[in-house]
């Protein structure tokens, strides 16, 4: 495990002046994934989402809701879990999917037949 720092709060500036209110967490852990979920044409939005795994054993998913607008503020959230299979009972299933940190699910073909069937 290594030394891994995250940023929690808010970063921007409105009128040339540096308005960023944030705290720098610190802790022993190891980065899982990572994923960039982006939104628009031009990519000027979006979601980061780096999961790591503590020393104990939890999971924590470091969120940042960027913008790269002007006047808008980026925001970063942790979210943690005791572990892998709770944050993918709260519904995290897609993040950490996305990031690597756990494999995506496979089905056979007939499965996803009878899933689409039912969703019909």
């Amino acid at each position: 495990m290594m030394a891994q720092q995250v940023w929690i709060g808010r970063r921007g500036a409105k009128g040339g002046f540096d308005n960023s209110d944030y705290t720098v967490v610190e802790f022993q852990g190891k980065e899982l994934g990572y994923w960039r979920n982006s939104e628009g044409i031009w990519d000027n939005r979006g979601t980061d989402y780096h999961v790591f795994s503590t020393e104990d054993g939890r999971i924590l998913v470091h969120k940042v809701d960027w913008s790269r607008m002007q006047g808008e503020d980026t925001f970063a959230s942790i979210l943690e879990f005791p572990s892998l299979k709770d944050a993918v009972k709260s519904g995290w299933r897609r993040v950490l999917e996305n990031s690597g940190a756990i494999p995506r699910r496979v089905v056979s073909l007939r499965k996803w037949r009878e899933w689409r069937q039912r969703q019909s």
